[in-house]
């Protein structure tokens, strides 16, 4: 029998394994920008979760943590600011990666 209590309790676990997925997908994601900031040589300054607006990535599945990013190359110092996708991409078999869009 479907009693409002049900119901209500009901809803509140579903907006919990939203809330945890989401979570879990943006530690995933940003481990994965920050072995990536790794092995580029350069330094994470910021990385901003991405909601609706996307950016360059706004066809990217939901699937995918997208960030707002900036950067400075070690060396140089340089500060660069662009946008990272993150997850697994079915265009390059299935490969787990960060795919940078850097502003003009």
């Amino acid at each position: 029998m479907n009693s409002p209590v049900t119901t209500t309790i009901f809803i509140l676990v579903a907006i919990a394994v939203v809330f945890l997925i989401i979570r879990r997908q943006e530690a995933s994601g940003r481990s994965m920008l920050d072995a990536w900031a790794k092995d580029e040589g350069i330094l994470l300054v910021s990385a901003k979760r991405c909601g609706f607006w996307r950016g360059p990535f706004w066809l990217a599945d939901q699937g995918k943590a997208v960030f707002r990013i900036a950067v400075t190359d070690k060396e140089s110092g340089t500060l660069r600011q662009g946008w990272a996708c993150c997850g697994t991409f079915i265009t390059s078999g299935m490969e787990v990666k960060v795919v940078v869009k850097w502003d003009s």
